[in-house]
């Protein structure tokens, strides 16, 4: 049996029934051969009838060609009327056609979908329930990032980080919608003040018909923690959703994620991961403040208060631009100290196990033990702290803070006072010294390396 047949006059006459592969359905996005994340297009037809019921065995020979384009390709031939193609590009939208030949007389012979024009329009011409052409697939692209903010942001009166990113949908001749072919986006958030994964933060399944998207994001479930690092990493990853509910995703874009600063600081992006910055309340502004003075605390006196009146310093430690140094001095008695920090930028470790620098501390803060070779139980005042954020972020993290005078700061009471953000009005702060990460007699030691400092 001879099936190449150049013009489709006799398989019209029998609504294409015996020289082309019928029905031809392209997946749209949803296929996953595994873990939910699109790696192909699953192309399925019919076989034709006649030839079926004649008990032949044909072989399918599988066309492909991109949306805008003229030119049909046979990209291969197999035995069973499926087929999973890797085409050349994702995000863009390509047809299939199916030829026959027979297999009974060697496969020498083929149809030729690609040269009927009314049967490709006949093809497109069958919808799916979105009113898509069945013939035409695609798979899902990697959603390119534009911008996360790095200044001061707000979402129902809460500080927020606006993520923005480029529209994912699928190029096509048949839509001018930005978001054609996809159902969905989900935001990402890596924070390594939590750990070294990424978190959902966001899901956005209604967007507008424009060339990029955005969503504002809350610290609501503490996924934009700012403590030992200020910067949280986001991607974008678009979906479509199966008849089941399951999402499937474009694929994960590829990061390793290492600590830059200074003139390396931009090699912590891609295209494809951005890192934003979120404004902070005047209360973290205080804990964090607390946080870096607890280490150079720390390195300056250890765990043994026991200078005596000659005093001694300690240098910031670390690399990524840390500086400057803590001095430390008692009264004759060893009972009260004053210690003063000039330039001190430290670099601590997250709970993802990274170093890193952040604020910059100038000022004095004086501390009351009462004993001689004691942790202190009040701090006092000394005059006003100047805290200098990070020169990327120069919107944030810049304000100034004084402990007491009045009301020291106890470990269950106590006053501060700020000014934050930088050139705002005195806020009078009622606070704990137990809401900070200051070391205080008789609660153990170090306590700004427990895990709720990280």
């Amino acid at each position: 049996m001879n099936t190449r047949y150049s013009g489709a006059a006799a398989l019209e006459k029998h609504g294409f029934t015996t020289g082309f592969g019928q029905n031809v359905i392209a997946a749209k996005g949803n296929y996953a051969s595994s873990g939910g994340v699109n790696d192909g297009i699953a192309v399925k037809w019919d076989a034709p009838p006649l030839l079926t019921a004649a008990g032949f065995n044909p072989r399918y020979e599988v066309y492909r060609k991109a949306h805008d384009k003229t030119v049909w390709d046979k990209i291969t031939s197999v035995d069973v009327p499926l087929y999973v193609d890797a085409p050349p590009e994702r995000g863009v939208a390509y047809e299939y056609l199916i030829g026959i030949s027979n297999q009974d007389d060697g496969g020498t012979a083929s149809s030729q979908p690609k040269d009927s024009a009314r049967f490709i329009d006949f093809c497109r011409a069958q919808k799916d329930d979105r009113n898509r052409a069945q013939m035409l697939g695609y798979m899902l692209d990697m959603v390119k990032m534009e911008i996360v903010s790095r200044d001061e942001q707000k979402e129902g009166g809460s500080f927020a980080e606006l993520v923005r990113w480029y529209s994912a949908g699928i190029k096509t001749s048949a839509s001018s919608d930005n978001n054609w072919g996809i159902d969905g986006y989900t935001v990402y958030v890596m924070n390594r003040n939590i750990d070294d994964g990424w978190h959902e933060i966001a899901d956005i399944s209604s967007f507008p018909n424009q060339t990029n998207q955005s969503v504002m994001v809350t610290n609501k479930d503490g996924l934009l923690k700012v403590l030992r690092d200020y910067k949280h990493f986001f991607k974008v990853r678009s979906y479509v959703v199966k008849d089941d509910g399951e999402k499937i995703y474009c694929p994960d874009p590829p990061y390793t994620y290492s600590y830059r600063w200074g003139s390396d600081a931009y090699l912590m992006e891609t295209d494809y991961v951005k890192w934003g910055a979120r404004q902070i309340s005047p209360e973290e502004f205080i804990k964090i403040t607390s946080l870096y003075l607890a280490d150079g605390l720390q390195k300056v006196n250890g765990n043994a208060w026991n200078t005596g009146s000659f005093g001694r310093s300690a240098n910031a430690s670390g690399n990524y631009g840390s500086s400057g140094k803590v001095e430390a001095s008692s009264d004759f008695f060893v009972t009260s100290w004053n210690f003063i920090f000039s330039n001190f930028k430290t670099d601590l470790q997250t709970r993802a196990g990274d170093r890193m620098t952040f604020i910059t501390i100038n000022g004095e803060l004086w501390a009351g033990s009462g004993a001689t070779n004691q942790y202190p139980q009040r701090y006092g005042d000394s005059g006003y702290f100047d805290i200098k954020g990070p020169a990327d972020t120069p919107a944030l993290y810049t304000g100034r803070m004084k402990i007491g005078n009045p009301d020291d700061l106890y470990w269950d009471k106590g006053t501060v006072y700020v000014y934050y953000p930088a050139g705002a009005e005195l806020q009078t702060i009622s606070f704990t010294g137990e809401n900070t990460a200051l070391p205080y007699r008789g609660q153990g030691n170090e306590r700004y390396q427990q895990d709720a400092w990280r």
